[in-house]
């Protein structure tokens, strides 16, 4: 599941990215909500780590499992601030950010980024296909508030097989939590953080956007891109790195359901 590659904001799309206080963690006031959607990339799947590791072996470089799965949090993080709101200036900084956190040494991020990342089309090789740790559970979670739910994601045309084949959720009967829709971007034809993407799932819960929540991990294309579609954004950010205000930070889809449930 690479990232769409047409989805990259253009940079009035956008407000700026602004450093300050930190957005509101669990503790605050509940969160009122009829439906929630949810980004995939970054909040179920996250590059898979032999792939990652065996991109970066050819470059030369040992990269070890285990910090993975935050490089890309600290990568997104780093890229969305030096970016502002621009969400193509974003995408062109995230891989040498990303191969930074996971610990390339300097002399090699050339030759690991040309290994690891299509530059052409700007989306990293290795599949967004390992599934993190507790994600489906905690779906069920958020599931048993009573909230309903669809998916919003920016991803080439394969998401909804992918949710379903993992288990994690699908339109219907099924392995995983029942959705009212799962949106990509390739299939409609419009990617986050434009509004439209986020009224198709709109449509599908049959939820005003002041009773809804959408939960992603980009500043750019999941916190803006609702607040632009009149939706509440939940940031999520696992490792507390949220530079901005504005908005409510959650570290899992767990929390955003007790939050709810408040």
């Amino acid at each position: 599941m690479p990232p769409d590659p047409h989805a990259a904001a253009e940079p009035d799309q956008v407000p700026p990215v602004r450093d300050g206080r930190a957005g509101t963690h669990a503790g605050g006031p509940g969160v009122a909500a009829d439906a929630v959607l949810l980004d995939v990339g970054g909040v179920f799947f996250l590059p898979d780590h032999a792939g990652v590791i065996e991109a970066l072996g050819r470059a030369g470089v040992h990269a070890d499992a285990q910090g993975l799965d935050r490089a890309h949090y600290v990568a997104l993080a780093e890229s969305e601030r030096r970016a502002g709101g621009d969400g193509a200036e974003a995408a062109a900084l995230y891989p040498e950010a990303y191969l930074r956190a996971a610990g390339v040494p300097p002399d090699r991020v050339e030759d690991a980024a040309r290994e690891l990342f299509d530059a052409d089309l700007g989306y990293m090789r290795a599949p967004w296909t390992h599934l993190r740790e507790q994600a489906a559970a905690e779906l069920r979670e958020l599931a048993g508030t009573g909230v309903r739910l669809a998916v919003v994601s920016n991803a080439d045309g394969s998401v909804e097989a992918q949710l379903r084949a993992f288990g994690v959720c699908q339109v219907g009967d099924g392995p995983g939590v029942p959705v009212a829709l799962v949106v990509d971007s390739t299939v409609v034809g419009v990617a986050k953080p434009d509004a439209r993407i986020f009224r198709i799932a709109l449509d599908a819960v049959a939820a005003p956007p002041e009773r809804t929540v959408h939960l992603g991990d980009s500043l750019l294309a999941d916190v803006a891109g609702a607040r632009g579609a009149g939706i509440h954004p939940v940031h999520y950010d696992p490792l507390g790195l949220c530079p901005a205000d504005g908005h409510r930070d959650v570290a899992s889809i767990g929390e955003l359901a007790r939050v709810i449930g408040e």
